[in-house]
């Protein structure tokens, strides 16, 4: 149940994301920021993270998936025990029924039953972590494609080894560390 990759809980308060899926779940750890160190610049945020992984969630009946998925983060939150934790919550826009459109390229676009079984793997998380931490829930917007260009190689030196699940809940910390109405917000240089 426990993923390779954790590492021992860091002594300076961390955030939590997650990228929930019934498959793979992707999660990253960052320390929050000290605001009278906050810099405008991606070596900054690199200096932040922690660890990250994705956690694959083994096959069988949903009910036994949600459970090992509720437990492996539960196990996730005791080992680096989190100040707050941030679950993705997907956009909703370009949900589709049946077969994808063929005008659409697919990028971004959920099949409505899929929707529905990342809602309940985020039903999972939330309830895992509900009384560990304080959790909330974040549509990442548009930050996450420029994200990804600009840090991810700051962060994880081999992208071709990472799971797309872990280097979104990257992003997702990315997105949460520098939003605006945030108190940690980076100041410009």
């Amino acid at each position: 149940m426990t993923a390779p990759d954790l590492q021992p809980a860091r002594e300076a308060p961390v955030l939590l994301t997650l990228d929930p899926g019934l498959t793979a779940t992707g999660y990253a750890i960052f320390r929050f920021p000290n605001p009278t160190q906050v810099t405008h610049s991606w070596e900054y945020f690199g200096s932040l993270y922690q660890a990250s992984g994705t956690y694959y969630v083994p096959a069988g009946q949903l009910a036994g998936r949600l459970a090992s998925l509720a437990a492996w983060t539960r196990e996730l939150a005791h080992q680096y025990d989190p100040l707050m934790a941030f679950c993705e919550k997907p956009a909703t826009a370009r949900i589709y029924w049946g077969r994808k459109p063929r005008d659409q390229s697919g990028e971004g676009a959920l099949n409505a039953a899929d929707l529905a079984l990342h809602h309940m793997a985020r039903g999972a998380i939330l309830s895992a972590l509900g009384h560990t931490c304080p959790v909330e829930e974040v549509t990442p917007g548009k930050f996450r494609k420029s994200a990804r260009h600009q840090l991810l190689p700051h962060i994880i030196k081999d992208l071709r080894k990472s799971s797309s699940h872990q280097r979104d809940a990257i992003s997702l910390a990315l997105v949460i560390l520098t939003d605006s109405r945030r108190s940690w917000r980076v100041k410009k240089a």
